[in-house]
């Protein structure tokens, strides 16, 4: 399934989205606000793995790309979190 907002881009289905920046973006945020890289890791994990394809089940509409990702989107997401989150951290020390 393609985005309406990208529709030249299969949202979810690659390894590295549009949306990849703003899970940097997360991770920069958990990180400049105390965050530990635990902490940050649970949520990210909490929320990729568990959370958002739930939410995509039953509330696709709230989505602009409700397809569920694949599972290198969802690791590279994670990834995404935890640079985002150690960017901040060193930016902070």
């Amino acid at each position: 399934m393609t985005d309406a907002w990208f529709p030249d881009v299969s949202v979810n289905q690659v390894p590295i989205d549009q949306y990849t920046i703003s899970h940097f973006g997360w991770g920069m945020i958990l990180g400049a606000t105390g965050f530990t890289a635990g902490q940050t890791f649970l949520i990210s994990l909490s929320f990729e793995w568990l959370f958002e394809p739930w939410l995509k089940k039953n509330w696709p509409e709230v989505f602009p790309a409700p397809s569920q990702d694949r599972f290198i989107n969802s690791t590279l997401d994670t990834v995404a979190v935890m640079a985002g989150w150690a960017v901040a951290r060193k930016k902070s020390s």
